[in-house]
């Protein structure tokens, strides 16, 4: 007998399921760097957690910036980005290279660096769930799963 996930695995395109395990890969990296640099810095971990839920919470904006649907000639999940989503790639790339001055104003410097963390990495893990939970309301709609 199929695998569920084998079974759920088909009828997503390779690289929808290559960017989800990206997403998910750089959100483990991110929050070990952030329980790291949280001990090292004797960062407030309740503080760190509770960006890294802004972050998740940011997701929402970020899903805009990939359409998830369901291709009726391959039968399967993609996803391609929209004009929306370039705008907010381009916001986000801006604010990746001026997050220094930007959160620096609100935040003291050596602690920069845990604050865009904890943030980044609540923002990935919420695109991983919302990409997840968009691709699993296509399967069953579809019914697949």
């Amino acid at each position: 007998m199929e695998e569920k996930r084998d079974h759920i695995k088909k009828y997503v395109h390779q690289k929808l399921s290559k960017k989800m395990k990206i997403y998910f890969l750089f959100s483990l990296i991110m929050i070990g760097i952030v329980i790291y640099e949280v001990i090292v810095t004797k960062f407030n971990p309740f503080l760190a957690l509770g960006i890294r839920a802004i972050g998740l919470i940011g997701w929402f904006f970020i899903s805009r910036m990939f359409q998830i649907y369901w291709h009726k000639d391959e039968q399967v999940v993609t996803s391609r980005i929209d004009r929306i989503g370039w705008i907010i790639l381009w916001i986000y790339l801006v604010f990746s290279f001026w997050r220094h001055f930007l959160i620096g104003l609100i935040v003291p410097s050596p602690l920069v660096f845990v604050v865009t963390f904890s943030l980044v990495a609540g923002i990935m893990i919420g695109r991983f769930i919302g990409m997840w939970d968009t691709i699993m309301k296509i399967l069953k709609k579809q019914k697949i799963f």
